[in-house]
């Protein structure tokens, strides 16, 4: 898709709209962007957000991604699905669906920072204190602890995986890899307002007090390590439909 004019585009789990923003002030004028999520709430602030892109026909649509061929009846040039794609529990089907709303050359891009190997190894003492902590305060505050069940969030794939997954659904992958990203205190509490990230790692737990308890641990717990960014490996992904 290099240096082919983008026209169209869908942002898969969408919700507030900050990546569709982002995505909205690379394309041209007249551009479509969609915006699929299933939250309910996603849609004023979407509208919102994307208001002032008055240049671009936009448009969002409720639904989840395991329908995008179904919502999106018109294929598309480009599908990005951010921060997300490991949420999914079906994480092939979904790749099909998102091949079949492509354009034959069309761009699929995700990214995600919860796969097999995201955590650098020197940080796993930061995370099991976050964690500890954050249980802690869930118990003596709320008298809650979380389910015993893991969510497809913590069922991490490796890059590898990825790879074969999005070649079983018609993809040749152009970009496969592993980055170091250093976040600091402001990005990890933006991350616990995530309802995928809170049901990830408390399932079960009511999302106003895990988004609660998860920031307030955080900030203890950057405080406890002396710390000022926590390094975390993530993975970006473009394939091509073929």
């Amino acid at each position: 898709m290099k240096g082919k004019r983008i026209t169209s585009v869908v942002d898969v789990g969408c919700e507030a709209g900050a990546v569709s923003c982002l995505i909205a002030e690379h394309l041209p004028e007249g551009a479509k962007l969609i915006g699929i999520d299933p939250s309910a709430t996603a849609f004023k602030s979407w509208g919102e957000s994307l208001q002032r892109f008055d240049q671009l026909e936009t448009r969002f649509i409720r639904g989840n991604a395991e329908e995008v061929s179904r919502l999106v009846t018109e294929p598309v040039d480009a599908v990005f699905f951010c921060n997300a794609f490991h949420l999914v529990p079906d994480k092939a089907q979904v790749a099909q669906e998102i091949s079949k709303s492509l354009k034959p050359g069309g761009l699929f891009a995700f990214n995600s920072a919860f796969f097999q190997g995201s955590e650098l190894e020197d940080t796993l003492p930061f995370y099991r204190a976050w964690m500890f902590k954050a249980l802690r305060s869930l118990r003596q505050k709320h008298k809650l602890s979380p389910k015993r069940e893991k969510v497809p969030a913590r069922l991490g794939l490796t890059p590898d995986e990825y790879r074969q997954i999005l070649e079983g659904a018609g993809f040749t992958v152009s970009e496969l890899q592993v980055v170091v990203v250093d976040l600091p205190l402001e990005t990890c509490r933006a991350l616990t307002q995530f309802e995928g990230f809170i049901h990830g790692v408390l399932p079960g737990v009511p999302l106003h007090i895990g988004q609660e308890v998860l920031e307030e641990s955080a900030v203890e717990t950057f405080e406890a390590f002396h710390m000022t960014v926590l390094p975390r490996n993530w993975l970006l992904a473009v394939a091509v439909k073929n």
